[in-house]
């Protein structure tokens, strides 16, 4: 089987997610004689054949998505998403609307979907009842049961002998929406003094990335009152220091978000050769026998010389690690479901309908690009930039709504309107046909909107055009299907009762 992973970015290589979810299994998978492959949204093309027997979205939280998904379902090929974290589930936070706008557009383009664990996969299931979905853990690196068992050993010995243990915490430390991190060592940095009173000296090794390390970073670092040094995070420098480590502290706080995440972070660490302490909310839970919940307990355990990761128990970590995170396993439980995916009949079209992207006030220039590269028609709303060549473009004057068409958006017209077209020429120069919409649609609301020369002088005035300029575009081009682009989320104080009240979503 050929599977496509769809990138949002090249910078999308670098995330700690997609090296442990993706990276680790695609010598496996090859082994076993599949393909799995990652493309970048951009690099999709109308001319480019749609060879994968599927496809997954990780991460394309844009109308790229929705454009391109529509150009592989066009070719009878399968479309899914992968849910990396919880952006869906904060239905009182407004900034996650486009979220869950997206989530819900999607779900109608899906034939499947991946999550990392059953919570995410109760929370995507919500906006997508009738789509299979599955659990893919994420893999863990390596594991050697008797390098585990000596490093256990011999840490332990040494924190004894010298009253001292050196504790580990690693990670991304930021997140633009969510406390996460850097405050969560903050919150639970009490954990640690507890071993100071129970007599060990205490050196905590911060590993982070730079990002975080701003000044809400360095400010919630600086509340610890135990000794500490803090390192950019690399992938050589958290192996050797959970090798170092007799401790990975590892608190998760109650969030949504935290809640949902895998449990990559206690695996790495017991991979590597060190003990967890996790307190807060029971993340770790299914591998609790190896995880340590409060700092009393494991202290109980180094005095009186018994890990729970000792010589002793490698073998059931193992047996543990291989349910819930060996990499041939969940390989192989992957490809065993994607065929049970492609088994049924496809849910695409062998024919591509008239798709166009409506753009919002924060729609970015690559949704405008990617619906032209890929046949669509590109929409601008009245607060896009001027410069760019849209296919269908309205002005509003004192005579009423203008609309112009690029060569693309005039074949897709009805033959007599076509006839009705005059010559114009765009705000960018370029010669265009134009028509009046009175002269088309007589009597549209459009024709006697007014708003302060396109801007946002309000969000009932903003979400009124965008209302007003899709249903004249639906009336222009019979049978369209019109996604929308925007990275705000004006709409929220929409006038209640209006039948459209999505973002990134469309009407049929």
């Amino acid at each position: 089987m050929r599977v496509t992973i769809v990138a949002p970015s090249e910078q999308y290589m670098a995330l700690a997610g997609v090296r442990i979810r993706y990276l680790r299994m695609i010598s496996r998978l090859g082994a076993a004689g599949h393909l799995l492959e990652i493309m970048q949204v951009a690099d999709f093309d109308r001319r480019i054949p749609m060879e994968s027997d599927a496809y997954i979205f990780s991460k394309c939280y844009d109308a790229r998505s929705f454009l391109v998904a529509t150009a592989i379902r066009a070719q009878g090929r399968y479309v899914g998403i992968d849910v990396f974290d919880d952006y869906f589930d904060q239905s009182r936070d407004s900034q996650f609307v486009r979220h869950r706008e997206w989530l819900r557009t999607m779900s109608e383009l899906c034939d499947f979907f991946l999550c990392s664990t059953p919570r995410m996969h109760e929370v995507v299931k919500r906006f997508m009842p009738n789509t299979p979905g599955h659990v893919l853990n994420d893999p863990f690196h390596a594991f050697d049961a008797k390098s585990v068992g000596d490093l256990a050993y011999e840490k332990l010995a040494m924190a004894r002998r010298e009253r001292h243990i050196d504790v580990l915490w690693f990670g991304v430390g930021d997140n633009p929406n969510f406390h996460i991190g850097l405050k969560d060592l903050a919150a639970y940095g009490d954990s640690l003094q507890q071993m100071q009173r129970r007599g060990f000296d205490v050196g905590l090794r911060i590993l982070t990335n730079r990002r975080a390390l701003d000044l809400d970073g360095l400010a919630s670092i600086s509340r610890l009152t135990i000794p500490h040094s803090v390192e950019e995070w690399s992938q050589e420098r958290e192996t050797e220091l959970l090798a170092q480590s007799l401790l990975a502290f590892i608190p998760v706080n109650a969030q949504a978000f935290s809640i949902a995440k895998s449990l990559n972070r206690a695996v790495t660490a017991l991979t590597g050769g060190a003990q967890v302490l996790s307190p807060g909310y029971p993340l770790y839970q299914p591998l609790e026998e190896f995880i340590y919940d409060t700092t009393d307990s494991f202290i109980d355990d180094v005095e009186s010389n018994r890990l729970k990761v000792r010589r002793a128990t490698t073998r059931a970590l193992s047996n543990t690690l291989s349910t819930w995170g060996d990499p041939d396993r969940e390989s192989e439980k992957l490809m065993d479901f994607l065929q049970l995916v492609v088994d049924l009949p496809a849910a695409g079209s062998s024919s591509e309908a008239l798709t166009g992207v409506l753009h919002g006030s924060r729609s970015p220039v690559d949704c405008h690009k990617a619906a032209q590269r890929l046949g669509h028609l590109s929409i601008a709303g009245q607060v896009n930039a001027p410069k760019l060549n849209y296919d269908v473009r309205f002005f509003i004057d004192e005579n009423g709504a203008q609309v112009q068409f690029s060569a693309a958006a005039k074949q897709a017209l009805h033959s007599e309107l076509r006839q009705v077209l005059t010559p114009a020429t765009s705000p960018s120069g370029k010669a265009v046909d134009a028509l009046r919409l009175n002269d088309v649609l007589p009597g549209h609301p459009l024709n006697v909107f007014r708003s302060n020369n396109g801007a946002r002088a309000t969000v009932s005035a903003y979400i009124d055009s965008v209302n007003l300029i899709e249903d004249a575009v639906q009336r222009l081009f019979p049978g369209i299907r019109i996604y929308h682009s925007e990275l705000d989320a004006p709409f929220l104080n929409r006038p209640a009762g209006r039948a459209f009240d999505v973002v990134h979503g469309s009407r049929p």
